[in-house]
């Protein structure tokens, strides 16, 4: 099974987008997994933002956004990620959760994984 990865976003769309951006190259490394990217209920413009980057660099094979109605903090937005990859994958064993100002460096996350 792929590995996946989460990411909750607030108020940060262009943090998010430039993490799906150093993570693009190394979609491969997720061995079939995908990105989850949660919106912990932003209310400025984050999920359009970030999900007309998604559309406009290709991203959809590999990134999923999901809305969260409610803002229940970084555990919840994660929690809500992990529902929905147990339904990509119900028995994955490897989720990397990262921050949206992470900058993922070229091979680190097959290095990691």
């Amino acid at each position: 099974p792929g590995a996946f990865v989460s990411i909750v976003n607030y108020r940060t769309p262009a943090l998010v987008v430039e993490c799906l951006r150093s993570l693009a190259p190394q979609r491969e490394a997720l061995g079939g997994g995908r990105v989850v990217v949660v919106d912990n209920a932003s209310g400025d413009g984050s999920f359009d933002t970030i999900r007309a980057a998604i559309e406009e660099h290709r991203w959809q094979d590999w990134v999923e956004l999901l809305a969260s109605p409610t803002n229940g903090g970084f555990s919840a937005g994660n929690n809500r990620a992990i529902d929905r990859i147990r339904q990509f994958e119900p028995a994955f064993d490897t989720l990397v959760l990262l921050n949206p100002d992470t900058v993922v460096r070229p091979n680190a996350l097959a290095e990691l994984l």
